[in-house]
């Protein structure tokens, strides 16, 4: 269902989810608000931390990295990258982000559940 929908970061619903410590989680898009086949979050992290290693089989994601820096997991590879860029992540790869004590980073991450 299409639903006009507008808030502020600030008013986004907050989530928990499996990970380390000083990461806060918000649905930034759920699913369902525009279609069934995208969902969008919002994830703000200050190291030292780690989100959860994990994988999807049914939705590729990508990370928009707003602000900061930090190293990405993306399968066999660790790769520092810092603000702006953008990770995509295909079917059934694990994937996570590390940052150092010191290190920041914002992202919006988007699911697409459309490719299977």
């Amino acid at each position: 269902m299409n639903t006009n929908y507008i808030k502020t970061f600030e008013e986004l619903e907050q989530y928990t989810q499996e990970s380390g410590p000083n990461i806060v989680y918000k649905h930034l898009l759920p699913k369902g608000i525009a279609g069934n086949n995208i969902s969008m979050g919002l994830v703000t992290l200050e190291g030292p931390t780690e989100t959860e290693i994990n994988s999807h089989s049914d939705w590729m994601q990508a990370y928009v990295i707003l602000s900061g820096s930090g190293t990405v997991i993306l399968g066999n590879s660790e790769i520092h990258i810092s603000e702006p860029s953008i990770v995509n992540i295909p079917l059934n790869t694990l994937h996570g982000v590390r940052l150092s004590a010191g290190e920041k980073m914002q992202y919006i991450y988007v699911n697409n559940y459309s490719c299977k």
